[in-house]
């Protein structure tokens, strides 16, 4: 799933993830809205790759979902540049940068 700048993508009842994600961050990146139940069903990676010239630091938090996503310890962060991710997408559907 790659989503675009200012689009909002709607999963109606049930996303079960298994599959590799990829997100552009941006300051305003895009939110994936679930309604229902959000949940990784398997193992996978999510690609993570910023968008513009300003550089990311420590405590940058990007939103990715609407809400918690359960079993996301199975999911690797990958990304360019470097950035190291923590996973906080069961915390509330985000990362954010060590």
């Amino acid at each position: 799933m790659k989503i675009g700048a200012k689009q909002k993508t709607a999963f109606l009842v049930l996303l079960e993830l298994h599959m590799r994600l990829m997100f552009q961050l941006s300051p305003s990146n895009d939110v994936a809205t679930v309604t229902g139940t959000l949940t990784n069903a398997g193992t996978g990676r999510l690609t993570v790759t910023t968008v513009g010239a300003t550089p990311l630091v420590a405590g940058d938090r990007f939103t990715l979902f609407d809400q918690p996503l359960a079993n996301d310890s199975a999911l690797t962060i990958l990304s360019d540049g470097g950035v190291v991710w923590t996973n906080k997408l069961e915390e509330g559907g985000s990362i954010e940068v060590v």
